[in-house]
């Protein structure tokens, strides 16, 4: 990582911790909110109600779909949450060590 990147990051996010395992995932995720954020002049409003159109959420984000369905019924209800970061867990495999 480029270090005047980072120093000068540092100077505006007080919380950045260098050389800390979760370094690369908060800056990327601080760096994408950054550029939606400036893609709509820092307007609350707008990123709230257009972020979702923006390129970047198009590129690297998502929605993740949670459903409920009626036992009864069969009815769904399905709820959309965007995200621009999802954590997967990964378990214990053995074809997961294999491809190392």
């Amino acid at each position: 990582m480029p270090t005047k990147v980072v120093y000068e990051v540092k100077k505006f996010w007080r919380e950045y911790r260098i050389n800390q395992q979760e370094d690369s995932h908060e800056f990327i995720m601080m760096f994408l909110q950054a550029i939606i954020k400036a893609s709509f002049r820092n307007n609350p409003k707008f990123v709230k109600k257009y972020e979702e159109e923006s390129i970047i959420f198009k590129q690297f984000g998502g929605k993740l779909r949670s459903q409920v369905r009626c036992l009864e019924c069969d009815y769904k209800s399905n709820h959309y949450e965007p995200f621009l970061s999802l954590s997967l867990d990964i378990t214990h495999n053995d074809t997961f060590q294999k491809c190392i």
